[in-house]
């Protein structure tokens, strides 16, 4: 570490390479000189391969191929490249406690849809799963079995009535159902909140 100092570096440049260095930045490793596209994705690998978490380590580098496959398959050009770093940055500007715009893009693009149903497959004959919806919240009102969640005065009443079931067709007792529907102005209740 010694011969990336210079006689002229302050003790404290000194203390502050040491602690980066400690840190793993830079790494301890040698990487090539990222010239060509495909030693820029290599070095990003193996720079992802550090990750001490298996699972969270193979996600990202799934990620991380896919991306790169993406930006050299459309030849992304920078002004484009720069314009979707506008847009997310735009998205999570937006985002507040109850309105999720990173959470609501995930839904346009259908990916909230496709983990959900990766992750809770149809069964037998359950109903299959359904979307906790990009404003959803676990710190609304509890509405008793009758009352009425509507936005007064904010469009025309729809009653819906059901069951919760076993796959067998048993009741479950005490279930609680998450529901919220769009009034005439396409606006759910939290968002009247904010």
């Amino acid at each position: 570490m010694s011969e990336q100092r210079s006689s002229n570096t302050s003790p404290a440049a000194h203390r502050a390479l040491d602690a980066a260095m400690s840190n793993g930045i830079p790494p301890r490793f040698d990487l090539p000189l990222p010239d060509r596209a495909e030693i820029i994705t290599a070095n990003v690998l193996k720079l992802a391969e550090e990750t001490p978490n298996p699972r969270l380590r193979f996600v990202l580098q799934a990620l991380i191929k896919h991306l790169h496959n993406f930006v050299n398959e459309t030849n992304l050009e920078t002004e484009e490249w720069m314009a979707a770093i506008q847009f997310l940055t735009r998205a999570g500007q937006m985002c507040t406690p109850s309105r999720q715009e990173v959470a609501v893009l995930s839904s346009v693009l259908g990916v909230t849809a496709l983990v959900n149903s990766l992750n809770n497959p149809v069964r037998g004959m359950a109903t299959e799963s359904t979307l906790l919806g990009p404003f959803f919240t676990d710190d609304t009102t509890n509405i008793e079995n009758g009352e009425s969640i509507a936005s007064e005065g904010k469009g025309e009443y729809m009653y819906v009535k059901g069951r919760v079931l076993t796959t067998e067709g048993k009741p479950i007792p005490d279930a609680i159902i998450d529901a919220w529907e769009a009034d005439s102005d396409s606006r759910v209740y939290l968002l009247y909140l904010t």
